[in-house]
């Protein structure tokens, strides 16, 4: 887990398989933000400033469009 401060927020950001980091898995399965699936290819100033927790998880090869806009 990584959080980084940008003014009064933090964004928490996760990147993993199954628990196991590894340059095998590049490819972007599915994302969510504060447990709920993330339905945008973007996420906002608000969303990074209320100290969101963004979640990627990763494959080895390309899955679907995850996002709808």
């Amino acid at each position: 887990m990584d959080a980084r401060t940008c003014g009064k927020g933090i964004l928490r950001t996760q990147v993993s398989r199954s628990g196991i980091l590894s340059t095998i898995y590049i490819s972007i399965q599915s994302v969510s933000i504060d447990g709920k699936p993330l339905e945008t290819s973007y996420i906002t100033h608000r969303q990074l400033m209320s100290g969101a927790t963004l979640v990627f998880e990763m494959g080895n090869k390309p899955g679907p469009v995850w996002y709808k806009k």
